[in-house]
Formats: structure tokens, sequence, C-alpha cells
């Protein structure tokens, strides 16, 4: 009984995990850049400087939420996303895979506001 208990309960659990090499979809509006330098909460971004919003999200490379803390030193590729006053309102951490299928796109255009400088 206890050995059929902890089959299904391991049966379980992977159901909940993600499929392996799961692609992330980005939103529509989602730009992508190279963050080079980052003092909280101010993140330079292809020479521009933003600052994060309220209640402003960092996704890692397994989607998860970390805090500015935990971001890379140097340079790390990204997609990133502003909100109506033209502040941060997302970052993703991009794998070398998710890079290569997001190239950068010369002359996009900012959504939702200018860059604080």
């Amino acid at each position: 009984m206890g050995r059929t208990l902890s089959v299904l309960g391991l049966l379980a659990s992977l159901l909940w995990l993600p499929p392996a090499g799961a692609v992330r979809e980005f939103p529509q509006d989602a730009r992508r850049g190279t963050i080079e330098s980052h003092e909280y909460p101010y993140y330079r971004i292809d020479k521009e400087t933003y600052r994060m919003s309220a209640g402003g999200r960092i996704f890692n490379e397994q989607n998860l939420i970390i805090v500015p803390v935990s971001l890379p030193r140097g340079k790390a590729e990204i997609m990133y996303r502003l909100d109506t006053r033209g502040e941060l309102f997302a970052i993703w951490l991009l794998t070398s895979d998710e890079a290569a299928m997001n190239p950068k796109r010369p002359g996009a255009p900012a959504t939702g506001g200018q860059p604080r400088r």
C-alpha cells in the first residue's frame, strides 16, 4: 500500500512539471535588448537608462521571478516591456536559444513612453 501511494505521488508530481525545452512566449509589445548595467531602480539597456516601475518584475531563464540583486553583473540578453510612463514593467533574461530566436530589430520604437535619462 505504501509503495503504491509513493508511485502515485511521483506520477502526480510529474504532471506539474513543465515540458522539457518549453519555449517561452513573450508579449507582442516586448522589446529585445541588452542590459548593460544596473543599479536598482535604474537599468541601462542599449545605451538608454530606464527606471523600474513600482511592481516591476524580473524573470530569470527558468521564468522564475528574481530580485534585482540576482541579476548577473555585466551584459545580458533580455526581452523587456515598458509601461505607459516609459518605465520598465518586466524584464526576461534570455537563454542563448531564445536570444537567437528573438533577434534585435534596429529602430524598433519604444512602446508606452520615453526612456528615463
